[in-house]
């Protein structure tokens, strides 16, 4: 009975020890997954984050060399249109000087014609005046002499007199008189009025000549350049920021983002789920 007994006890043994034995090689195993499980999770967390890293670091690169280049562009753009601006200023300036110039000669040779022009006619309104005036008295003298009655007789040498003087007066005030009005021909053709007719196609030369034409280039310039190349280079500028913001670096940026998610989830997944069954190792054995 006793050999039996050891017999059946060392069968037992056997099978408990090697039961054992296959408990702890499933326990190593189980521990050599969920190491096996943490190293692929790490290397996978690892590598994506590094791409990440790289993909948001060629974006970042893509992105500043776009701004800089917008920057720049901008900066052009508006040196262009401030030297554009300044032209046309400059240009105004010199054209309305010049016209001031020239309206300011205008209206010094029409005073002038004017003052001269109204001088003479006082000149001749004054000769016409004494003119008419003495032919009066002549006229007012004679009418006297002819009614004159024999009673007073005795003045008749002295208004005969008195209109031999009086026409002798006459004659000089007629010579002053076409003189006048001579000087006042003159004038109208004469030299103020060359002058101020001169100055008046001065004044209009002014109005569309160098000055004119410079001013119309300059503002030509300023509207060319509004939209010029200079603008072109600066919206060519705003596009590619616009696409590089969307763009490929951006789309590898947020598809290495994703792959970091991915790569967290399944291999979290598959640590927990080697965690799982190494801890289900104790249970199963109880």
């Amino acid at each position: 009975a006793e050999a039996a007994y050891e017999k059946e006890f060392n069968k037992a043994k056997k099978k408990l020890d090697d039961a054992q034995k296959e408990a702890n090689r499933y326990l190593k195993k189980c521990q050599e997954d969920v190491a096996n499980e943490k190293n692929k999770y790490s290397e996978k967390i690892n590598k994506a984050k590094k791409d990440v890293a790289n993909a948001k670091k060629e974006y970042d690169k893509a992105l500043n060399s776009a701004q800089k280049k917008l920057t720049q562009a901008q900066g052009a753009y508006n040196r262009a249109m401030r030297d554009a601006k300044k032209k046309v200023t400059d240009a105004q300036n010199a054209y309305s000087s010049a016209m001031r110039k020239a309206q300011d000669k205008v209206d010094k040779a029409q005073r002038d014609y004017n003052n001269a022009f109204k001088g003479a006619q006082s000149k001749v309104r004054g000769a016409r005046n004494k003119v008419n005036s003495l032919a009066n008295q002549r006229n007012k003298t004679v009418s006297e002499l002819k009614k004159l009655s024999w009673r007073k007789a005795y003045k008749a040498p002295y208004l005969s007199a008195k209109i031999a003087g009086l026409e002798t007066a006459l004659r000089t005030a007629k010579g002053a008189l076409y003189a006048a009005e001579g000087i006042l021909k003159g004038l109208q053709e004469g030299g103020k009025y060359a002058a101020f007719e001169s100055a008046k196609k001065a004044l209009e030369g002014v109005r569309y000549g160098g000055e004119y034409g410079v001013l119309e280039g300059a503002k030509a310039a300023l509207d060319t350049c509004r939209q010029g190349v200079e603008y072109g280079v600066l919206e060519g500028a705003k596009k590619t920021l616009s696409l590089v913001k969307e763009g490929s670096e951006y789309t590898a940026w947020q598809a290495a983002n994703h792959s970091l998610t991915l790569a967290d989830e399944t291999g979290g997944a598959a640590l927990t789920a080697a965690e799982h069954t190494l801890g289900t190792v104790g249970t199963s054995a109880t």
